[in-house]
């Protein structure tokens, strides 16, 4: 009876899989009627099409869950330490922005000293 059931519960589970699949590829429209906006899967006349849901302005801006954790060891480390990642992080920033702006091959030395000053932003922890 089990070697029966296997397949079924395997069919089965698929077809719950499917559900919200489908539920999420349906278009939704939006209608005016009279008492109002309305929103609904189905066309209806003079209504629009609407598109996937944009992102809210938050959502977008939020800060990288690794931009969170660099803030979060940061505090943890003394004051002046603090300010001179702060810094060597505004250097490294400006340079890569150099190097990338310049049209032609890098300086004799440019990619060296950005280098450089990776090697020192991580030995410091920051």
């Amino acid at each position: 009876m089990s070697f029966l059931m296997r397949p079924l519960a395997v069919a089965a589970f698929l077809l719950l899989g499917a559900g919200p699949a489908a539920a999420q590829t349906q278009q939704v429209y939006w209608c005016a009627g009279r008492d109002g906006p309305t929103y609904t899967h189905a066309p209806c006349s003079g209504g629009k099409a609407l598109g996937h849901k944009r992102p809210v302005a938050k959502e977008r801006a939020a800060p990288p869950p690794q931009d969170r954790a660099r803030r979060m060891n940061r505090a943890q480390l003394p004051p002046e330490t603090r300010a001179q990642c702060s810094a060597l992080e505004k250097e490294i920033r400006q340079a890569e922005a150099r190097l990338k702006a310049r049209k032609g091959p890098p300086p004799a030395g440019a990619e060296g000293d950005l280098a450089i000053q990776r090697v020192r932003y991580r030995e410091m922890r920051c």
